[in-house]
């Protein structure tokens, strides 16, 4: 469960490695986010450039869009097994709805295939 102010762990190649949760977006007053919903985001930290300099995507405290993708509170409705992940992490999205990566480090529960998030899932290690 993710509400307004949730420091999370961004989880693929977009530049960014910590975010902050701003908005769950479609939901209103004291709202909490789970797996598949767009919430909007202030990027708090960004990742170590590696050996040459390449120019990144963002800069810190860029607001950005993303999808949650895992949760540290049980997936409702995962059917007789419960899902449960050890942080909130988030993978970031353009203001259209596709991805700003090209891969995502972890897997992520088949539930985010019914939130029109295909696309995800190709660019992932695979799904829980």
């Amino acid at each position: 469960m993710v509400q307004s102010q949730t420091v999370l762990n961004v989880v693929d190649n977009s530049g960014a490695k910590v975010a902050k949760c701003l908005k769950i977006k479609g939901k209103l007053g004291r709202a909490t986010g789970n797996v598949g919903d767009v919430v909007v985001l202030s990027v708090k930290k960004l990742r170590r450039q590696y050996r040459r300099r390449v120019k990144s995507k963002m800069n810190k405290s860029e607001v950005h869009y993303g999808v949650l993708i895992q949760t540290q509170k049980f997936l409702p409705d995962y059917g007789s097994t419960k899902l449960r992940f050890g942080q909130n992490a988030v993978t970031l999205i353009s203001s259209k709805g596709k991805p700003l990566c090209s891969r995502i480090f972890t897997g992520i529960p088949r539930v985010t295939r019914l939130f029109k998030w295909c696309k995800l899932g190709s660019l992932a290690r695979g799904y829980v």
